[in-house]
């Protein structure tokens, strides 16, 4: 499946915004949660997820997660300062932080 790279920043600003969009009127507590990178399940996954949002009366979290689903589908993250190669597929983060 064919992504958009994009960098974690960017893409918790496009989640955030649609958040704020989205909101349920009465909720300034809940927050979206930081996408993080995680090693690519199989060739349909994305190579990122969020944490899981606490459970909000409003339904802040259902809110959050179909914001996830929707972006999981149309973005990779990329390293932002080493071109726009997904972070899971580049041979050099195997060997990255070994000492």
């Amino acid at each position: 499946m064919k992504r958009t790279p994009i960098s974690p920043g960017r893409l918790f600003r496009l989640m955030s915004e649609s958040f704020t969009a989205r909101r349920p009127a009465g909720c300034d507590r809940c927050r979206m949660p930081l996408p993080y990178l995680i090693e690519r399940p199989d060739e349909v996954s994305a190579n990122w997820r969020i944490g899981t949002p606490p459970t909000c009366p409003l339904g802040c979290n259902a809110v959050i997660i179909d914001i996830a689903a929707e972006l999981w589908p149309k973005y990779d993250l990329v390293d932002g300062f080493a071109g726009n190669e997904p972070y899971a597929t580049r041979a050099s983060d195997a060997t990255r932080h070994k000492d």
